[in-house]
């Protein structure tokens, strides 16, 4: 099959490469329409019980992403000049195209009973510029009389005052949407410079906004990192300018390849499919390098170059397809997570490696096809004797007498790195892939330090008959509410709750003309009959204030607890534990209870993708198994070649032990593709071996030797271009990716020394004595059938 592949290669080499410019032009016009994704929610399948829950909820509640929280610690806030500044500010923020509305100190409204005292109504509370430090004062008395936006609008006890921009959903629903957030950070930014004033920033559309734009900046700065180390390895080793820009223009084309499949598949630029287009670069070298190896291997044998280019790819062309099949298998069990993101990362990466695979095995050999036969000095350029030398120091330590240092070695080795494992921690908050020094986090924690977090921990409670809010039960209802309000207290994770409690406390305080003493629970029936009989009750341009807390039919409630951000297991102890408690108090039989929220959801999916993602190892390990035993045709060569696999990966996972790196959704990631990667040099060594083995006659002591003489420096090589290629993503400022590139790295480094140090030795070992009869009758068999 691969003769007449090769022949159909250089007997149709124009119209081949015609046809790949043509498809490159044509991805590289759906790439341009490539974009970043901003939303963090589909983390979990649309069919999974937590996200059916969330999804209700936004439904009857709205989403409230669309949200940017601002908080400033000033003394000097509620100075005349200042406070006029902000006034100003705010209302020409409030005429960006991109904002919806600005709620502040300086535009806030109040709950009050209108004239006729038959509905209450929202009133501005700063309806023109204040003249005066008295009306400043003023403005300072009434919001901070206003017990329900503590918590919200300002903080009792200090002098932090928080701003609510809320962004149109336009703005939101657009390519351009990072622009117009980033807009208003800008402006902000100004102001405060311009004021002396610090502002403290949060909100998903800030999150949103400030990662996309990382997100951008990132996709560029490792495509180029990894286009120079990757090429100023390669022409380390080769010395060849020709060949360096021959592996850039198929990797660059492989990259243009990403993007057109990425905007072709309707997927969008994420957090993990942002790093393909660098990995293409990153995974594409290795290629060309097994290819130009036998390229000159095969012409300083007979001095035909065109028999040499045919040979490239009828002698290797299944090699390369196991090694670029293996790696693919290693991204592609992702799609097994029933995770949109991993999904989408695992289907595009699996492709455009198989991708890359078909570029490279038909534009190398056009290519050389095309130049000057290979000169003396080229064959120069190749030779490493230093390398050389080294391969001969491991041929000397794998012989038998000393081959049981390996062994003793590795066995401790898996020792230590089973201790290792027994020290990992399984950790994962919501924003842990954000360093501790980056601006997201530090104003994290700000807001967590004043107001004991921001991320939203949802309480549903529904009644199954009748409403839940009514006036016949409500003094009940209200002191299950107390009841439940105590049991939140015994939370530190919890901040200040927020529900129709609230509402129907300002309400009673709006009844009493804002008397802030009156900001409580109705005491008497006649109170309670009133706040809830009264028609459209605080009516706003967003809806009734209680329409915030119980859906239209008052069957539902919701309680809006902000909580820290905390790991993810801590999460799911909370709900595990919290859940009975709510349910003792809204017993069973009349109501039904659910939890939701970001931090909910984060935990859910971090749970099921740990599930899902040791499985994905175990079935990238199976199949791979499984395709080695099928070429091969043996078992025992599927255990040789298991073995300087799997001890790299309990090397990394010791590693994280020892290091403190905990297992999360971004580390458990680096199992399953470095696998897939470091099997590749195993396939090419193997690959060799059963040549090599039918050349010297069966003699697996010479096999092995020049196995590893011929194979171990392109493995020396290719291990260096992947291990400096994913090292490159430690300069990420996201943590995840970090982890990603560090853990990746060092797995292809111990990989390399597996492979070319306990693979021979093993071997040796298992296949000291002779090929047995059945496995001679094979070959010979093959042999005749060429």
């Amino acid at each position: 099959m691969w003769n007449f592949i090769a022949r159909l290669i250089l007997s149709n080499r124009l119209p081949i490469l015609i046809i790949i410019g043509l498809l490159t032009a044509f991805m590289a016009y759906e790439g341009s329409k490539c974009e970043i994704s901003y939303s963090f929610n589909n983390l979990l399948p649309e069919d999974d019980s937590t996200a059916i829950v969330f999804q209700n909820f936004k439904k009857t509640y709205g989403a409230n992403d669309n949200v940017i929280i601002v908080a400033t610690d000033d003394k000097n806030l509620f100075q005349l000049d200042k406070f006029q500044s902000l006034y100003h500010f705010n209302q020409k923020l409030n005429t960006e195209s991109a904002v919806d509305s600005v709620f502040s100190a300086t535009n806030f409204y109040v709950l009050r009973m209108d004239s006729s005292r038959t509905k209450f109504v929202f009133k501005q509370a700063v309806s023109k510029l204040p003249a005066s430090q008295h009306e400043v004062d003023s403005i300072k008395t009434l919001l901070y009389n206003q017990k329900f936006y503590d918590g919200l609008l300002w903080k009792s006890g200090s002098n932090i005052s928080v701003t609510a921009v809320s962004l149109n959903p336009d703005s939101l629903d657009t390519p351009r949407r990072n622009k117009f957030i980033l807009n208003v950070f800008h402006k902000m930014e100004e102001f405060a410079k311009a004021n002396n004033i610090k502002f403290r920033y949060s909100g998903l559309p800030y999150v949103r906004g400030m990662i996309g734009a990382q997100l951008e900046k990132e996709i560029n700065v490792f495509l180029l990192l990894s286009a120079l180390i990757t090429a100023g390895i390669l022409f380390f080793f080769v010395r060849s300018l020709k060949a360096v820009l021959l592996s850039m223009l198929i990797v660059g084309i492989a990259v243009v390849f990403s993007f057109g499949t990425i905007a072709l598949f309707g997927y969008k630029l994420t957090l993990l499919s942002s790093l393909i287009p660098a990995l293409i670069v990153v995974l594409g070298i290795p290629n060309c390098i097994f290819m130009l190896e036998k390229y000159f291997e095969e012409y300083k044998s007979h001095g035909d170059k065109m028999k040499g280019i045919h040979n490239v790819i009828s002698k290797i062309g299944t090699a390369i397809f196991m090694i670029n099949f293996t790696t693919a298998i290693g991204f592609a069990t992702f799609a097994l997570t029933k995770c949109a993101i991993l999904v989408e990362f695992g289907i595009i990466a699996a492709l455009n490696i198989m991708v890359l695979y078909v570029l490279c095995i038909v534009i190398v050999p056009i290519a050389y096809s095309y130049m000057a036969d290979p000169t003396e000095k080229d064959f120069r350029r190749h030779e490493k004797k230093w390398l050389k030398g080294l391969i001969n120091k491991v041929n000397f330590l794998v012989a038998a007498k000393r081959r049981w240092l390996i062994y003793a070695f590795t066995i401790v080795i898996c020792a230590l790195s089973a201790y290792g494992i027994s020290l990992i921690e399984t950790k994962g908050r919501i924003v842990d892939e954000i360093p501790e020094d980056n601006p997201i986090k530090v104003d994290l924690h700000f807001f967590e330090d004043n107001f004991s977090g921001i991320v939203p921990f949802e309480i549903i409670i529904s009644k199954k008959k009748g409403q839940i809010i009514k006036e016949k039960t409500l003094e009940k209802t209200l002191d299950k509410f107390t009841q439940l309000y105590a049991l939140f207290s015994q939370y530190p994770e919890f901040s200040k709750p927020v529900s129709i409690v609230d509402a129907i406390k300002y309400a009673k305080q709006a009844y009493y003309n804002g008397n802030p003493d009156e900001y409580a629970l109705p005491t008497d029936d006649f109170e309670r009959a009133f706040i809830l009989s009264t028609p459209s009750a605080s009516n706003d341009k967003k809806g009734t204030m209680l329409n915030r807390f119980v859906d239209k039919e008052r069957k539902t409630v919701r309680i809006s607890i902000p909580m820290k951000d905390v790991v993810s297991l801590r999460v799911a102890e909370i709900k595990k534990d919290i859940l009975p408690k709510i349910k003792k108090i809204f017993e069973e039989k009349n109501y039904t209870v659910d939890v939701t929220g970001p931090s909910i959801m984060y935990a859910r999916a971090t749970e099921l993708l740990f599930e899902n993602l040791f499985s994905s190892i175990l079935f990238a390990i199976a199949v791979i198994a499984a395709f080695i035993a099928y070429s091969f045709r043996s078992f025992k060569m599927v255990m040789i070649a298991l073995i300087p696999n799997i001890i790299p990966l309990l090397i990394t996972a010791g590693v994280m032990g020892y290091f403190g790196i905990p297992l999360k959704i971004s580390t458990l990631l680096t199992f399953s593709i470095a696998f897939g990667i470091t099997v590749d040099n195993t396939i090419h060594f193997l690959d060799r071996y059963k040549h090599e083995l039918e050349m010297n006659h069966m003699n697996i002591n010479i096999a092995v030797t020049k196995t590893l003489n011929i194979t171990g420096i392109s493995i020396f090589y290719t291990s260096l271009v992947l291990f400096f290629g994913f090292f490159i993503f430690t300069s990420s400022d996201f943590g995840g990716t970090v982890a990603l590139g560090f853990l990746i790295s060092l797995t292809l480094l111990t990989g390399m020394l597996c492979n070319i140090i306990i693979l021979p030795a093993t071997l040796l070992t298992l296949e000291k004595s002779n090929i047995s009869k059945v496995e001679k009758q094979r070959l010979k068999a093959e042999k005749q059938q060429e």
